[in-house]
């Protein structure tokens, strides 16, 4: 309901018959698996985002209420806007949260002190993220290595095959006693930034167990892989910020190197639905993406053997 055509004003209608209180205006924003309006408040003009999850994501909308719960005293969270949310509208869940001013920034564009108090933030954050997802479960990195290997065939099994078979098979797998909490969708959308520091965290619904520095390597990669050919000097400065989050992180090179290879293992299985298609479109686009995590992978040994 609402995803394509709305008319504004039936929707703000429904929406403060669901809310409760009278809105002054009200905007779409942002995407993803919930719908996202910025609204104000006619009382005292204070604005706020109201995220509609449609039934299917119903748990997600609870996740993510638990969360903003537990990650208060964070610097720059998102907060519960209303106490009585989440509620139902229109057959989905409603969230009320505080509206954040602020802007995306491309991580390169950062200078090297507002980076290391970037990285400062992320390690706090983490931390208590910890508290957030209980079950034990991780997604077997090794297994999807091993099923992508026997899936390729032919062309595809030539240019995939080189990028897979640089991944050792003891940097496959998340080790129990090092597995935490990772963001889960970190990207530079989900960063809002003023005056060059960091505002605060955004999407905090996709919280899953896994090494940490599978946010930061995600962020860097995909930042690194939008850009064009010619922007060398950027991509050289991505690597440099790697480096930095290499050396003042508390994870090992262990870490880093299989947080890049599930980037790029559960990448390719997104990529090929499973495995099922190994088309050649995928298969060029995925080895670009694995040449950029075997950069990354060089930039942690460089780093290893300087320490």
């Amino acid at each position: 309901m609402y995803r394509q055509n709305f008319k504004t004003e039936e929707l703000k209608a429904d929406l403060e018959h669901a809310l409760d209180f009278g809105l002054l205006s009200l905007e779409r924003v942002g995407g993803g698996g919930s719908i996202n309006f910025k609204a104000v408040r006619k009382s005292d003009g204070e604005a706020f985002m109201v995220k509609c999850y449609p039934p299917a994501r119903r748990l997600a909308c609870e996740q993510l209420s638990v969360t903003l719960r537990l990650m208060e005293g964070v610097k720059a969270p998102i907060r519960l806007f209303a106490n009585t949310c989440p509620k139902e509208f229109a057959g989905h869940s409603l969230l009320c949260l505080a509206w954040q001013s602020g802007e995306p920034v491309d991580p390169d564009r950062l200078t090297d002190e507002q980076w290391r108090a970037f990285l400062d933030d992320y390690r706090r954050f983490s931390e208590r993220m910890r508290a957030v997802v209980t079950k034990d479960e991780v997604v077997p990195i090794g297994n999807l290595w091993r099923s992508a290997r026997a899936a390729c065939r032919g062309l595809a099994a030539r240019i995939l095959s080189p990028g897979l078979d640089v991944m050792r098979e003891d940097e496959l797998d998340f080790k129990k006693e090092l597995t935490q909490t990772v963001h889960g969708d970190f990207h530079q959308g989900n960063l809002l930034f003023c005056d060059g520091g960091l505002r605060c965290f955004m999407d905090l619904e996709s919280f899953r167990k896994g090494y940490p520095a599978e946010d930061i390597c995600g962020l860097l990669m995909i930042a690194s892989s939008r850009l064009g050919i010619s922007d060398w000097n950027r991509r050289e400065r991505l690597l440099s910020l790697f480096g930095q989050a290499v050396r003042q992180l508390p994870y090992s090179p262990q870490e880093w190197r299989t947080a890049i290879n599930a980037l790029s293992v559960k990448r390719l299985h997104r990529k090929t639905d499973g495995f099922v298609r190994m088309g050649m479109i995928v298969a060029l686009d995925m080895a670009s993406w694995m040449r950029l995590g075997d950069l990354f992978r060089r930039r942690v040994d460089a780093e290893e053997k300087v320490n």
